[in-house]
């Protein structure tokens, strides 16, 4: 992957990015948070190194991702003759979905709102494909 996100990556593939690098990044924050603050903990060498390789992972997967999606939100505002509206919907389905998902894993929020948001998130990915289906049979009729 290079760093400019290709504008072949799907939302779809960069939401599954983003969900893999918050679960790699979130629980390893908490975790070091909590043995800053005092919490006792065994440091094993090579465990320790997986650990830090895997955070690194993470958070690279995770910054790729976000702002690969934030390529997305922004051209789909800047570019008005395609399904701007179903990019801002998928979008913004991925960003509520990732937003429920984080609060869930660092437990700021219950159960039900998560799974709320992740459903809501589902229902405006199906409407962004909905306007995307709509407005590609459009572009076919007038060919």
């Amino acid at each position: 992957m290079s760093w400019t996100s290709s504008p072949k990556d799907s939302v779809l593939g960069l939401a599954v990015l983003l969900y893999i690098g918050t679960a790699l990044v979130v629980p390893i924050s908490v975790a070091a948070v909590s043995a800053l603050g005092g919490a006792p903990y065994d440091v094993v060498p090579g465990w320790f190194a997986v650990g830090v390789l895997a955070f690194c992972v993470g958070a690279y997967t995770t910054i790729y991702a976000a702002y690969g999606l934030y390529l997305k939100a922004v051209s789909a505002h800047s570019r008005r003759t395609g399904p701007a509206v179903a990019a801002r919907l998928e979008t913004g389905a991925v960003v509520l979905a990732w937003v429920s998902l984080v609060a869930g894993l660092i437990s700021l929020a219950p159960g039900f709102v998560v799974a709320s948001g992740v459903i809501c998130a589902a229902v405006g990915s199906v409407a962004g494909a909905i306007v995307r289906r709509r407005a590609s049979r459009g572009s076919e009729r007038h060919t």
